[in-house]
């Protein structure tokens, strides 16, 4: 998700890139967001967000708000540095039966690897939605 993210905790370490993700789970986040949305982190600097009963345009009004808010939003370090951000968004959308996580997880993570071969700082969708599992 985080453009780049490894150059921020590399350059200005570990404690400041930790602050950089709790941008993404602070409050003017999560106020754009419904009651019933969930984001969380998945795993170093990916984080699922999940949005239910959303269909695909308002689910990229929200991936745009997120993307927007982060690349307008600053981390100043304890030196003064100013540290700019961008991230890239996979979009998945779910059918209405039900689905295995992980094809849901393998759909939105190349989508956002599309986003991120594609120049970044962008919302990019999978190209079919995640196909159904077995039940």
């Amino acid at each position: 998700m985080w453009d780049h993210f490894k150059d921020i905790n590399d350059h200005y370490g570990h404690d400041v890139g930790d602050e950089v993700l709790k941008l993404l789970l602070a409050k003017p986040p999560r106020k754009k967001m419904r009651t019933q949305d969930l984001l969380g982190r998945f795993g170093g600097e990916e984080f699922v967000a999940l949005l239910p009963n959303t269909n695909l345009d308002e689910a990229k009004i929200a991936a745009e708000r997120l993307r927007q808010h982060i690349s307008e939003s600053r981390v100043i370090t304890s030196a003064g540095d100013v540290i700019e951000y961008t991230i890239s968004i996979g979009i998945c959308l779910v059918e209405p039966k039900v689905q295995a996580l992980h094809s849901l997880l393998k759909s939105a993570d190349q989508a956002l690897y599309l986003a991120k071969e594609n120049g970044r700082n962008c919302i990019r969708l999978a190209t079919q939605t995640a196909p159904l599992d077995p039940v």
